[in-house]
């Protein structure tokens, strides 16, 4: 009996060997490490590449920041720039003359450059002088024609420097291109003092300031003895040009 058993014995312990030797033979083990491994560089290479994609969109953000940043700079310097010379540019006006008693269809005028640091250059100014009717409103055309107006180039205008001169009523004469003063009759004398004729004086001026920017100015006002008189369109044509740039 106890021979019978030692051989059961021996015959088991080889066959348990084997069976564990067969598992092991048959490679599952190493057959999931291989899985793993196969799987390792493929994860390494998708973070790799995830990562090349974050320096890409990092690098396009950081771009536009500077972008941004560079044209607010060019857009602050120009604003500059332009105040400055807005600053500092040759600002003209017309108006009557202090201190001095002008004649009816006479008025002395003053060209002056009020603003600014700079001189203001080839300045022309033109100047006109109508008797109206005070149903009617001022023509301010400056048309030659019916009424030629004082002309006169003034050259160069230092600041705060001026100009005077006297705007007359004028007419062409007839049958030549030449102009002549034309006096106040005793009539038109009648009708202002009476309220049913009003004066306009106007005047209109051109130049350049040291920054090759071309401006101009407008002047206008009225002698009227009626209670109302139409004189919007001559209060509305005082102004001057918002020109910056050439």
């Amino acid at each position: 009996m106890s021979s019978r058993r030692k051989q059961k014995r021996k015959k088991h312990k080889p066959t348990e060997r084997v069976v564990d030797v067969a598992e092991k033979k048959t490679g599952e083990e190493p057959a999931e490490q291989t899985v793993h491994q196969e799987l390792k560089p493929k994860d390494n290479m998708t973070g790799e590449h995830w990562t090349a994609k974050l320096g890409v969109v990092l690098a396009v953000v950081v771009a536009v920041i500077y972008f941004l940043q560079w044209r607010t700079m060019i857009e602050s310097v120009d604003a500059t720039r332009r105040a400055s010379e807005r600053e500092n540019r040759a600002w003209f006006t017309i108006h009557i003359r202090p201190n001095e008693a002008g004649q009816l269809l006479m008025y002395p005028l003053r060209v002056e450059n009020t603003a600014g640091n700079t001189p203001g250059r080839h300045f022309i100014v033109d100047a006109w002088v109508e008797v109206i009717p005070i149903s009617e409103e001022p023509d301010l055309s400056g048309n030659a024609g019916k009424h030629a107006g004082y002309e006169g180039d003034l050259g160069e205008l230092a600041p705060r420097d001026h100009i005077d001169f006297d705007d007359h009523r004028m007419r062409t004469v007839a049958g030549s291109t030449a102009v002549e003063m034309w006096p106040i009759t005793d009539a038109e004398n009648r009708d202002i003092a009476s309220g049913q004729k009003y004066v306009v004086a106007y005047a209109k001026a051109s130049y350049d300031d040291v920054f090759h920017v071309h401006h101009w100015t407008q002047f206008c006002m009225w002698h009227s003895n009626a209670a109302i008189t139409p004189a919007d369109k001559c209060a509305d044509y005082n102004r001057s040009d918002e020109t910056d740039e050439p």
